[in-house]
């Protein structure tokens, strides 16, 4: 659960303040939702853009499967109402709050620690 919980740490940060290269070593490839997270950030940086609040906020944590090589955890997240801006402060994109959104992580554990091999979007 720490692990999933440190990397949406990672994710506000970076979308507050935008530094390419922090989420990638956090990733295996073939994580599609990581990659576009990765993206975001790129594109903040290219644009001289941040957002102006947290991303997302973590509501709760809960672990479906667990042993020493993989885990499954569930994490329930808010995406606050925020804004993107530019370097002026200027609101270039705004967003709408979600509420009671689950996201499962599957995590795997390697030489290098635990790293997310996939993020799904819980159905029901």
């Amino acid at each position: 659960m720490a692990f999933a919980r440190h990397y949406y740490s990672v994710v506000n940060r970076t979308a507050q303040r935008p530094k390419v290269g922090e989420l990638e070593p956090l990733a295996l490839d073939g994580c599609k939702t990581c990659d576009n997270h990765e993206n975001t950030v790129q594109e903040l940086v290219e644009k001289n853009q941040h957002f102006a609040g947290k991303e997302l906020v973590i509501d709760g944590t809960e672990i479906y499967h667990w042993d020493s090589s993989s885990s499954k955890v569930k994490v329930m997240i808010t995406e606050p109402a925020v804004n993107i801006v530019d370097a002026t402060g200027s609101v270039v994109r705004s967003y709408d709050r979600l509420t009671g959104q689950g996201m499962v992580f599957e995590l795997h554990w390697g030489s290098a620690g635990w790293r997310v091999a996939a993020i799904r979007v819980m159905t029901a």
